[in-house]
């Protein structure tokens, strides 16, 4: 995966597994949006935990 610009750059070192399950979700959501729902739901469960 590339480093291009994210909208989750904002997040602090501490939730680095949110910011990269989003990074994923984000990255796919034109190419796979099947695969960006399962990263997208994966985010949201990091978050919630």
């Amino acid at each position: 995966m590339s480093q291009s610009p994210s909208n989750f750059t904002f997040l602090p070192p501490a939730f680095k597994d949110l910011a990269e399950a989003a990074r994923k979700a984000e990255a796919q959501v034109m190419g796979d949006p099947r695969a960006a729902c399962f990263h997208a739901r994966f985010a949201l469960e990091v978050a919630v935990r």
